[in-house]
């Protein structure tokens, strides 16, 4: 193991000016070389890491305390009540979404018992809160330091976390796809890869790579495409001109990912497999949406 400590340098949480690292962040980084770069899921993050997501949040967002009583905490605690399928929305929403962020549990009231909540759950009362309130530029800059910070392998892009497993596929694959999916036009496709992400993160492995399969299908509809499933539908973009053959047999070839997904296999493999088809899926979509026919349904 090398004893020159590195050189990367971390940044001043207020105004994100980049600065040098402080001896025990120094300190931290030398721990981990020599060593396999393990990123850690939602799951296993540090109570350091979400006092982050906190504070990025307060400082990003807006004040969480407001949400008592206002229309978006009264709006928020509605979508959560329906992404969680209750039978009453929280009544505190300010202190609900502390509690569910900072520390992963909370109370429908004060006289309620005290309710346990899965790590996915944290993550997502945070994108609930990001639809209604945007949050301004800098606030994925700290999320995304403050997982890095924690070797956590997650980024906020767009709205959304998604996993994240390699620098490389992260910005040419996973945030390029979002971007270019974040057009309204694309918003049926958008919907489908957004959510198999969200499927990845709670470990439904087989309908990440469904709602990744379903994601290219619409894509190729939205372009002009026609067809049932994936075979048709590539069939049809080739007949258009808008792939070639090449192309063709790469989306054909998804399909057989969704064929494993639908047998349920349970194995050690499945989250591999799910990102390799998210990774898969995501570059396809990106093609599709820069070569996309003038003549399709988008002009």
């Amino acid at each position: 193991m090398s004893s020159e400590a590195p050189r990367s340098s971390t940044r001043g949480w207020a105004d994100l000016v980049p600065r040098a690292p402080t001896y025990a962040e120094r300190a931290r980084q030398l721990e981990r070389q020599g060593s396999p770069d393990v990123l850690l899921d939602p799951g296993d993050a540090p109570q350091g890491f979400w006092n982050l997501l906190l504070m990025a949040v307060e400082w990003g967002i807006g004040s969480v305390a407001s949400l008592n009583g206002s229309a978006t905490g009264r709006a928020w605690a509605v979508e959560l009540q329906v992404h969680e399928s209750w039978e009453t929305p929280p009544a505190y929403p300010g202190r609900t979404f502390s509690s569910i962020v900072q520390d992963g549990s909370f109370r429908f009231s004060s006289s309620s018992s005290l309710q346990k909540v899965r790590p996915a759950l944290r993550l997502a009362a945070v994108e609930l809160l990001s639809d209604l309130e945007r949050p301004d530029a800098d606030f994925a800059v700290r999320v995304n330091e403050a997982a890095q910070r924690h070797a956590l392998g997650i980024r906020f892009e767009s709205g959304r976390f998604v996993p994240y497993s390699s620098e490389h596929l992260h910005n040419e694959v996973t945030r390029e796809a979002l971007l270019l999916l974040g057009d309204t036009r694309l918003q049926a496709a958008d919907a489908l890869y957004r959510k198999a992400y969200s499927r990845l993160l709670t470990n439904d492995h087989a309908g990440a790579i469904t709602a990744a399969t379903s994601a290219l299908e619409e894509m190729l509809r939205i372009g002009g495409a026609s067809g049932a499933a994936l075979a048709p539908l590539a069939a049809s973009a080739r007949s258009a001109g808008w792939v070639g053959a090449g192309v063709q047999q790469q989306i054909v070839k998804v399909q057989a990912f969704r064929q494993d997904a639908d047998a349920h296999r349970v194995g050690t493999e499945d989250r591999e497999l799910a990102v390799l088809v998210l990774n898969l899926t995501g570059s396809i979509l990106v093609y599709l949406a820069k070569t996309m026919p003038t003549t399709s349904t988008l002009a």
